[in-house]
């Protein structure tokens, strides 16, 4: 040992170190920034003094420089390796997103001079994320992490029945609330409202058997009954069940993907580890 325990506190530098921490964007990143430590290995202090030159450069006078979107998915990449996990539509998303900011950055290194780069080029990975994992990801799930619709014909057919569903309850309970009105069994001016969820249709107590449905709640005074007539009623549990089936399909839909992605795993942490270290060069 040249330099004491103390060595970061009495130069400062454990401020530095808070600091360089803060701009990390990546876990990894901040885990390099962490591991830094005094040395005294001439070549090992040329790269990384270089590597910071040669960034530094490029931010100042060239620009461009990709600096967003750099998540870290090491994590969850290693809890999908076991069969029968699936990723979830968020980190879809992210992993998305990441890739293409590591392809952006492979492309931006690419195009610098090797002789006035020759740090940062050195770093360059041997390929670049698969173009065909992205297009899979953005044509599974949208901008919002939602699943889309043509996920899967069978989603798609699902999702189609219940729009149909719903739009038949809906036509279905305001025509029951409009003849109520005419039959004097409600107010005119009396709406739809919701109770646990359902569209039902606010009736005075000494009417409730004049309507053949559920009743899902009653008003603290007991002269209003939330009834969702019967026939509607019926057409909801369906939708329930539509509900299930279609989450069910999801499920079969991350499973299947995570499947495609699990045979690109060793790669993909290349390229989070490259992300990393060029996240703390920055």
């Amino acid at each position: 040992m040249i330099h004491p325990d103390t060595f970061d506190s009495k130069t400062s530098f454990d401020k530095v170190r808070s600091m360089l921490e803060n701009s990390c964007f990546s876990p990894y990143a901040r885990g390099l920034v962490a591991e830094m430590s005094f040395l005294t290995d001439f070549g090992k202090i040329s790269t990384l003094l270089g590597q910071a030159a040669e960034m530094k450069y490029i931010l100042q006078f060239i620009g461009n420089f990709p600096s967003q979107d750099y998540y870290d998915l090491s994590e969850e990449l290693q809890r999908v390796r076991l069969p029968g996990t699936y990723t979830d539509p968020e980190m879809m998303i992210e992993l998305r997103l990441s890739l293409i900011t590591v392809t952006d950055i492979i492309h931006f290194l690419k195009r610098l001079d090797i002789v006035e780069y020759p740090q940062l080029v050195a770093l360059i990975p041997a390929s670049v994320p698969e173009p065909g994992l992205i297009q899979r990801i953005e044509r599974i799930v949208d901008e919002k992490a939602d699943i889309r619709d043509k996920a899967s014909e069978k989603l798609n057919s699902i999702r189609r029945e219940i729009a149909g569903k719903l739009s038949s309850a809906d036509r279905r309970i305001n025509q029951v609330l409009s003849q109520a009105r005419k039959d004097g069994l409600t107010g005119d001016d009396t709406e739809l409202t919701i109770r646990n969820g359902r569209l039902v249709i606010p009736l005075q107590a000494s009417h409730k058997r004049k309507i053949t449905g559920y009743i899902h709640d009653t008003s603290a005074t007991g002269q209003t009954v939330f009834i969702e007539p019967a026939e509607v009623f019926e057409i909801n549990n369906e939708v329930q069940n539509l509900r299930i089936e279609e989450k069910q399909e999801i499920i079969s839909i991350l499973i299947e993907f995570t499947d495609y992605l699990r045979p690109h795993l060793s790669g993909l942490s290349v390229f989070y580890k490259f992300l990393g270290e060029i996240d703390f060069i920055r």
